[in-house]
C-alpha cells in the first residue's frame, strides 16, 4: 500500500489568495498615504475655496510668449496688484501657452499659484483655513479689459 502525502491546511487556496490580496492592498494604501502624499509626490486633491477665484484673470505678456502677473514698480521693488475675489493679493506667478503633451495651444496654463487664506461665513465664523496651490486654465482667445476667461480651476494642498 502506497502512502500519499497529506497536507493539512487551515484555509483553502482561494482564501489564501484573498488574504494575500488584502495584505497587498493594505501595504499599498499605507505606502500611498504615509509616504507618497506627505512628500508631495502624489498631490492631495482638494476643493477650491468658493468666492475666491474670479471669472477672469488679468495677465501681462512677457518675453518668449510667457505671461505673468501684472505689477508696478515702487522704488525698484515690484508690487503685484492682482488680487483674489476675497482681496488676498496674488504674488508673482507665471503662465505658459499650451506646449506640452495633452495641452491645448489656444489655452494658457497657470500652474501652482499659491493661495493662503481663510473662508469666513456670513456670521463671521472661520469655516476653513486654506494653504493651497491653484492651477488655472485660461482661454487665450477670450480676453476683455478684465482679463482672460478662466475655463478650469483645480486645487492641491500645499505640502
Amino acid at each position: 500500500m502506497s502512502k500519499k502525502g497529506i497536507i493539512y491546511t487551515f484555509v483553502s487556496f482561494k482564501k489564501y489568495l484573498i488574504i494575500i490580496l488584502i495584505v497587498a492592498l493594505l501595504v499599498f494604501f499605507y505606502y500611498y498615504f504615509t509616504i507618497l502624499r506627505p512628500l508631495g509626490i502624489v498631490p492631495s486633491p482638494t476643493s477650491c475655496p468658493s468666492g475666491v477665484i474670479p471669472d477672469r484673470l488679468n495677465l501681462i505678456l512677457g518675453g518668449g510668449g510667457m505671461y505673468s502677473s501684472p505689477y508696478y514698480l515702487q522704488e525698484t521693488q515690484p508690487i503685484y496688484n492682482t488680487t483674489w475675489l476675497d482681496g488676498t493679493r496674488i504674488d508673482f506667478f507665471s503662465c505658459n501657452p499650451g506646449q506640452n503633451e495633452n495641452e491645448n495651444i489656444n489655452y494658457i496654463y497657470c500652474k501652482n499659484i499659491f493661495y493662503s487664506g481663510k473662508q469666513i461665513n456670513s456670521n463671521g465664523v472661520i469655516e476653513k483655513n486654506y494653504n493651497i496651490y491653484i492651477n488655472l486654465i485660461l482661454d487665450s482667445k477670450d480676453k476683455t479689459d478684465q482679463g482672460f476667461k478662466i475655463l478650469k480651476e483645480t486645487c492641491n494642498n500645499a505640502v
